[in-house]
C-alpha cells in the first residue's frame, strides 16, 4: 500500500468516527485521545486486515526501546501506521484546539518524524515515516483542517486544507 491508499484510509476513518457521533467530536464533550482512538479503531480495521502493517496510538517505544527526539524528549505520536520491526509509513498528531500552542511544537515533531534522512537529534531506534499529518479536530466534519508532511516539509499546497481537500 502507497502513501496515497494509506492517506485515503486515514480520510475514510475520520469520516466513520465523525458519522458514528459528530457531537462527540465536540471539544468540550470528548478528549482527544479518545477522538484519536476513534479514528485509529477504523483505520486499523481498513488497513491491518489487508496488510502487514499495524495502527498504533500513543506509541512510544520500537524494538524494546524508548523513542526519543530532540535530546531526552520522549517521542510519543498520537497515531502511526507502521511495520513493529520500525519501518514506519505515516505519523499523525491530533489537536482539538485550533488555537493549541502546541500546534508549533507537533509541526516540529512531523518535520523530524517524516525527514528522509534522520535528523541527528531523532535517536536511532525512532524510525522516520513516509508521510505525516497534523490534524485539527473541529466540531463539525466540515471543521477538519489538515496540514502534509513528507520529507521534513509541508506539503506543498497541503497546509490547513479540510479533510475533502486531501
Amino acid at each position: 500500500m502507497n502513501d496515497v491508499t494509506i492517506l485515503e484510509a486515514f480520510k475514510i476513518a475520520i469520516i466513520k468516527a465523525y458519522k458514528e457521533s459528530e457531537d462527540y467530536f465536540n471539544p468540550t464533550n470528548g478528549r482527544e485521545r479518545s477522538m484519536v482512538f476513534r479514528i485509529a479503531h477504523h483505520l486499523a480495521r481498513d488497513i491491518e486486515k489487508e496488510l502487514d502493517m499495524f495502527v498504533d496510538i500513543e506509541a512510544t517505544r520500537c524494538n524494546g526501546r524508548v523513542k526519543r527526539i530532540i535530546g531526552n524528549t520522549i517521542a510519543r505520536p498520537d497515531l502511526i501506521v507502521h511495520k513493529r520491526e520500525g519501518k514506519g509509513y505515516f505519523v499523525a498528531e491530533f489537536k482539538c484546539n485550533k488555537n493549541s500552542t502546541q500546534k508549533l511544537y507537533d509541526y516540529a515533531k512531523l518535520s523530524a518524524f517524516t525527514f528522509k534522512d534522520k535528523p541527528k537529534y531523532l535517536a536511532n531506534c525512532c524510525p522516520t515515516y513516509e508521510m505525516g499529518a497534523f490534524v485539527y479536530l473541529g466540531n463539525r466534519i466540515d471543521d477538519i483542517r489538515i496540514t502534509l508532511f513528507e520529507n521534513g516539509e509541508i506539503m506543498r499546497g497541503m497546509k490547513d486544507v479540510s479533510l475533502h481537500e486531501i
